[in-house]
């Protein structure tokens, strides 16, 4: 385990659930910073995805299939925009729709 998993499964994911929309938008944007990083973005979600089944792999795994869609539709967004948009994607979804990624 690392430290961007643990500020991920402990805070970010948490956060974007959370009620309180400061917190979420203080999420999103830990999470836009975090989905910047060339390496992150290119194998640590995949990593992560394939670790046992749990709500933060589930994350990972609609994160990285999300991912895959953006890339192709947002060529020219900043990577921390196309991490923020991915965020907010992941707290629009029902958790029902979160189980069929």
């Amino acid at each position: 385990i690392n430290i961007l998993e643990i500020v991920l499964s402990s805070f970010v994911l948490p956060s974007l659930k959370s009620a309180d929309k400061a917190l979420q938008n203080k999420a999103i944007d830990v999470f836009g910073l975090v989905y910047s990083i060339p390496e992150i973005q290119k194998t640590s979600f995949i990593e992560w995805a394939k670790q046992d089944k749990n709500e933060f792999t589930d994350f990972c795994r609609i994160i990285t299939a999300k991912n895959k869609i953006s890339l192709k539709k947002e060529k020219n967004t900043e990577p921390i925009e196309r991490g923020q948009r991915l965020a907010k994607q992941w707290i629009s979804m029902s958790p029902k729709e979160r189980k069929k990624i």
